[in-house]
């Protein structure tokens, strides 16, 4: 009987320490963490034949004319279409507008149809935009491939869009993914992501 008391108590103590140290491990795990990594800056990409389907359907609202795009006030430029064959919707806040074929190099806009007040003559007009980029606010977001809501904005020879609110996915390299298509790359760190 002695003996088996003997047996029993080291086990115990055994299986105890056991138990005690799965539990302080358990406790100490978030030590040896992955680093997080973070987007270190936003992404201002021309835009171009293919990057321009990843913002099919967002209605850019440009605040002022841009003289360059055909317009005298505020409106809204809302690509269309395919990949393969983009289209550009503009429409004036004061009324009229034009839908036209896109093109790039700069944001190329070919007229095929316009709403009055716009002159049934300016069907075949083109208009061309020189500085065409858009800016994705990634500066601090996660870099770890989950979808996360940015404001992008459209900027014409110096009119910046009102922001819209974007989901993206920003990867461990930096690649910045909207509506499944690259967009452009950014520079990724160490640090706290929001």
């Amino acid at each position: 009987m002695k003996i088996r008391s003997n047996i029993r108590v080291p086990l115990a103590i055994v299986g105890g320490a056991c138990f005690a140290l799965a539990l302080g491990l358990q406790g100490c795990g978030g030590s040896d963490a992955d680093p997080v990594l973070i987007a270190a800056a936003a992404i201002t990409p021309p835009l171009t034949a293919a990057n321009a389907p990843a913002f099919i359907g967002v209605p850019f609202a440009l605040p002022a004319a841009v003289p360059a795009l055909g317009t005298t006030g505020p409106a809204t430029l809302t690509y269309g279409g395919t990949g393969a064959a983009l289209t550009a919707t503009v429409t004036q806040a004061s009324g009229g507008g034009y839908t036209a074929v896109a093109s790039f190099g700069s944001c190329i806009f070919r007229i095929t149809s316009v709403v009055a007040p716009y002159p049934q003559s300016l069907i075949g007009t083109t208009f061309t935009v020189a500085a065409c980029s858009v800016n994705v606010a990634t500066a601090g977001a996660p870099a770890n491939g989950t979808n996360i809501t940015a404001p992008v904005t459209l900027v014409l020879n110096g009119t910046t869009s009102n922001p819209i609110p974007t989901t993206i996915v920003i990867n461990t390299t930096g690649q910045v993914t909207i509506n499944g298509i690259v967009a452009g790359t950014t520079t990724v760190r160490t640090g706290s992501g929001g």
